[in-house]
């Protein structure tokens, strides 16, 4: 929260501006205050406040001496002047001293506090924005929305001054862990490279708009949001489209990657960190997967996003752009398994999650993980389990 230092050497006054706002619902707090200038600075240069709201005419110093001195030592805090209707030519002094806005004394009322609160919201924005301040910003954003402690007023400011844009339609989460050649780190200079393709490629595409937040060491998670008002097909399509890119682009680096897609559309940024555990989800299933061939990744990545209908090896192995039997000796060489085997495994794991945590009929879940029929769902989950799905849903 930013902070607000209070300057005035009427009590009342004082008093007033305290509670005259329920300061934090805008996102600030009051962290001190004094009754005159040189009392003032004492306090502000051990408290450094974003905001400082002073009176004009005061005893031993008043706001326009209390300016200069700020000016001179380079207080970078916002400046709100308190006056009097006869002060306006001080009003000018203090706007040329550095002031940012004024308030009328004793006649202000709570929407003109909550107006220049807004237009503080605007400025601080606008220089956390400059330069490569506006990428820091929403990785600071993001954050706060995954640990659920983003305000409504701050979720209004940020769309308002378009930080993070107002959603038309929908959105999707993309999470990677990457690493360089055979390390299981990413190297300084392709961590760099990464982030820029990353930018360069999504300053080309007019639809789909990317946000990037980096997560700790080599993990990285990317949004995908479609500001246009397309289908979530369309979306998908251009997803698609930037991650084949990607792909390429990463195998030509030799950069290792395991990938997590959320498979569900989100049409409200207040449901960011329930897609962005979806894909961190998704992205730890396949951690054992890194360091694999991009071929191989690709056809993992195939079976997490259609293992919900027929899936043949026929498809798959298009899809990576290998023949059918080298996919087969490619997949068991690389990770000790059977393809065939990790697809059965991948549609239990999403069937087992849905009898623990749905009311949905057997039947229902057989056909939604691409088993086709709850015979057979019946067979391989007994086989597989010891239980019938049944019993497993009762027993747990």
């Amino acid at each position: 929260m930013k902070t607000v230092f209070i300057v005035d050497d009427e009590l009342l006054s004082r008093q007033s501006l305290k509670t005259g706002i329920s300061w934090e619902d805008y996102g600030y707090r009051l962290c001190g205050e004094a009754s005159n200038g040189e009392r003032a600075l004492a306090l502000i240069s051990s408290l450094h406040p974003d905001v400082i709201i002073t009176d004009i005419k005061m005893p031993v110093m008043d706001g326009l001496e209390l300016l200069r001195h700020l000016k001179k030592c380079d207080e970078p805090a916002k400046v709100i002047v308190l006056s009097c209707y006869d002060e306006f030519d001080y009003v000018r002094e203090a706007m040329r001293l550095g002031a940012i806005d004024y308030l009328l004394k004793h006649t202000y009322e709570e929407g003109d506090l909550a107006a220049l609160l807004h237009k503080l919201d605007s400025l601080f924005i606008k220089e956390q924005t400059a330069g490569e301040g506006l990428k820091f910003l929403r990785q600071e954003i993001f954050h706060k929305i995954i640990n659920s402690s983003l305000s409504s007023e701050e979720w209004n400011t940020y769309i308002t001054n378009n930080v993070i844009p107002e959603l038309k339609s929908v959105y999707m989460a993309a999470c990677f862990q990457l690493s360089s050649a055979q390390q299981r780190s990413l190297s300084v200079q392709d961590a760099e490279v990464f982030t820029d393709y990353i930018g360069r490629s999504s300053a080309e595409r007019s639809r789909c708009q990317l946000l990037l937040l980096k997560e700790e060491g080599n993990n990285y998670c990317l949004i995908f949001a479609d500001g246009t008002g397309a289908s979530i097909a369309g979306l998908k399509t251009d997803i698609k489209a930037f991650l084949s890119g990607l792909y390429q682009f990463l195998d030509s680096r030799h950069i290792s990657w395991v990938s997590g897609i959320s498979c569900h559309a989100y049409s409200d940024w207040k449901d960011l960190k329930e897609a962005y555990e979806d894909a961190r989800e998704m992205l730890g299933e396949d951690m054992e997967f890194l360091g694999c061939s991009p071929k191989i990744l690709a056809a993992v990545d195939y079976i997490k996003t259609n293992y919900s209908r027929a899936v043949t090896l026929e498809d798959i192995a298009e899809y990576a752009g290998i023949s059918r039997i080298y996919l087969s000796q490619s997949f068991k060489k690389e990770t000790g398994r059977n393809i065939s085997d990790y697809l059965i495994q991948y549609r239990l794991k999403k069937a087992k999650k849905l009898l623990l945590t749905s009311n949905l009929k057997v039947y229902t879940i057989a056909e939604m993980c691409g088993f086709g029929s709850v015979q057979y769902f019946g067979q391989i989950f007994k086989k597989m389990t010891g239980f019938s799905p049944y019993q497993f849903k009762e027993n747990q």
